[in-house]
């Protein structure tokens, strides 16, 4: 008789049964193996212990949308409620789980499941058009969808940047601003645009 170290969803609790062969008493009878297995239980993040981190058990990425504008050629910028959800910051997440088989006796992990989820992927993210914030123009007007892979130790999926631009009209200011023009005294005035 010998142990294994694990077994197989197909063996349970309540062993195998061995074919019953008559016997001939005058004969050497068959070789018959007899498996013993250890208990085994399974940790997840609802059902802690072993001393398992449960950042071996957890993982969320995380991908970051930031939504800008500017009115001056980008000499300055500021925040554009342009997300899907209208704000200017839009964080995009994705959480895997997996368990840990721990055996019973010797306290050890004997193997991890694959990674799940009930969406591995993140949603393409379309920005706001730029009539609906107040601009002419946005440079990325759909931000991809992406498929992650729940076996990169990279976490942070990175920072996304959706900028707006105002058109400058040719007196030297964007809509809503200060234009400088000239009257007919050739006196400078500032007159402001209302949008």
């Amino acid at each position: 008789m010998r142990a294994l170290d694990s077994r197989t969803e197909d063996d349970n609790d309540g062993g195998k049964v061995v074919d019953h062969k008559d016997s001939d008493p005058t004969k050497d009878g068959a070789d018959v193996n007899v498996y013993y297995f250890h208990d085994q239980e399974d940790v997840t993040t609802d059902k802690p212990g072993f001393d398992i981190d449960v950042k071996e058990l957890k993982k969320t990425f995380i991908r970051t949308i930031i939504y800008r504008g500017t009115r001056d050629e980008g000499k300055t910028y500021q925040d554009v409620n342009g997300s899907p959800d209208s704000t200017h910051v839009y964080k995009q997440s994705v959480t895997f789980t997996r368990k840990a088989i721990i055996d019973s006796v010797t306290k050890k992990v004997v193997r991890y499941t694959d990674w799940t989820s009930d969406k591995p992927e993140m949603d393409e993210a379309p920005s706001k058009k730029p009539s609906e914030v107040g601009y002419d123009k946005v440079d990325n007007a759909k931000v991809a969808g992406i498929s992650v892979n729940p076996d990169s130790d990279k976490t942070d999926l990175g920072l996304i940047v959706v900028t707006y631009t105002a058109v400058v009209p040719d007196g030297g200011s964007s809509p809503g601003g200060d234009m400088v023009v000239k009257n007919n005294n050739h006196l400078r005035m500032k007159i402001k645009l209302q949008i």
